[in-house]
């Protein structure tokens, strides 16, 4: 995405004049690209931040996440199903 702001040419269809960092335009599609790239940076962190925050407050309400999990019994009896060789499968 920076280098977009590096070496943007000018474009004739669209008639954009903006040009790069190293094409002779200067710093301003440099910064506009900055800027787009530290929001996108921003966005992403607040959403990976929220949805752990939503996970780890569901987890306290209903117990360290234990609907995301299942039980120990379950999980290798739903290996087994599926044909998955563990040592300590009860169906072999």
């Amino acid at each position: 995405m920076i280098a977009v702001g590096l070496f943007a040419s000018p474009e004739p269809c669209t008639g954009l004049e903006i040009r790069g960092l190293f094409r002779g335009g200067g710093w301003y599609a440099l910064g506009v690209q900055a800027l787009g790239a530290t929001a996108i940076s921003a966005f992403s962190v607040l959403s990976v931040l929220g949805t752990l925050f939503v996970c780890h407050t569901l987890g306290k309400l209903n117990g360290h996440l234990a609907f995301l999990t299942l039980r120990p019994s379950k999980a290798r009896l739903a290996a087994c199903s599926l044909a998955v060789s563990l040592p300590a499968c009860p169906c072999r």
